[in-house]
């Protein structure tokens, strides 16, 4: 059996893969008969297998799907298995930390972050960078920073927006800063950050002082002389919007984030982003199209939404979120692992 490479699609791009019989031997001679035999994620990806050809369509959600073609001879079977990335044009990862296996590039100053340090902030169960009076010494005082690498072609995008999760557990008069430096130049506080006892997803706009190549983003922890517990930061994307795409986003009109927590267990938040109010209807179905769950919210005000969604009567797996209004037509992939 031949191969065919793993790919990345566009939203609404079309693409066909000619003649799938040839991806084939035949067994002694025997003819075989070729289906398509998995779509893991239609809602990213349309996929159908006619005439010996495979029409492929890209839907306006970003993710991946696996794709497997059987081929059947008797009692013979031969499978061809490739996996198709979608991608949004318009929005660009310039930055996507998870640290799930290592640090990523980021530096400390200072002593009391490390990477995979645990702390006691609830809410995640990766990997991510922690910063903890105990691991910076007995009795010692914690003033240090946690700092990316230089970003080389910020200046490239029109708009910039940054997410991050994090946490930060209150003991007396510590602070927890988001900043950014410029090179040769000194730290700049963009914001501190709100005392939380579980991660919580951050989203803010850079600030145009900060799009300059070249620039990197960090954390500031300080306990001001009076000792503090604990603080943690996870999953740092910086996106962008490029010149050639950025009136596509705003014809659009609508922007659909990940939810969060992904993967949840029971309740997630399902947001999304309108330049106008709008009435749109969202709705959650199973992987078989199934409406599990429709919100009774109709009206949005433009701006940020958010959905609480509780699936704590449903089963694990793969869910979607159907958002259904005037020239919208969005699904996000969400993920109920119990």
């Amino acid at each position: 059996t031949a191969s065919i490479e793993d790919f990345v699609m566009l939203f609404n791009e079309t693409q066909t893969i000619e003649n799938i019989s040839s991806y084939f031997e035949e067994p002694n001679g025997l003819p075989i008969t070729i289906e398509l035999d998995g779509n893991t994620n239609p809602a990213v990806l349309s996929a159908e297998f006619t005439d010996n050809n495979l029409y492929l369509t890209a839907n306006s959600v970003s993710g991946e799907t696996q794709i497997t073609i059987k081929a059947t001879a008797n009692d013979h079977f031969a499978f061809l298995v490739f996996t198709v990335k979608v991608e949004d044009p318009a929005l660009i990862d310039i930055m996507y930390c998870t640290f799930e296996d290592n640090d990523e590039g980021w530096v400390t100053e200072g002593a009391g972050w490390e990477w995979n340090l645990s702390v006691g902030i609830g809410g995640n169960s990766t990997k991510y960078f922690g910063v903890d009076s105990d691991a910076a010494g007995s009795s010692v005082h914690v003033n240090s920073w946690l700092w990316s690498e230089p970003i080389s072609n910020i200046e490239n995008y029109n708009d910039i927006a940054i997410t991050f999760d994090y946490g930060i557990k209150e003991y007396a008069a510590e602070n927890l800063y988001f900043c950014y430096m410029l090179p040769e130049s000194e730290p700049v506080v963009i914001e501190d950050l709100a005392k939380s006892d579980s991660f919580v997803e951050k989203s803010l706009s850079l600030p145009e002082p900060a799009k300059v190549n070249g620039v990197k983003f960090g954390f500031h922890y300080d306990d001001n002389n009076n000792w503090g517990w604990y603080a943690a930061v996870d999953n740092f994307r910086i996106r962008g919007v490029d010149g050639d795409n950025i009136n596509e986003l705003l014809v659009n009109n609508f922007i659909v984030y990940q939810n969060y927590p992904n993967p949840f267990n029971p309740t997630t938040n399902i947001k999304f982003e309108i330049v106008n109010d709008l009435d749109i209807s969202v709705s959650v179905v199973n992987t078989n199209g199934e409406t599990v769950h429709v919100f009774d919210n109709k009206s949005f005000k433009k701006g940020i939404n958010t959905l609480s969604f509780d699936a704590s009567k449903l089963s694990s797996g793969v869910y979607f979120a159907i958002f259904k209004g005037e020239n919208i037509n969005k699904t996000l992939k969400m993920t109920l692992l119990k």
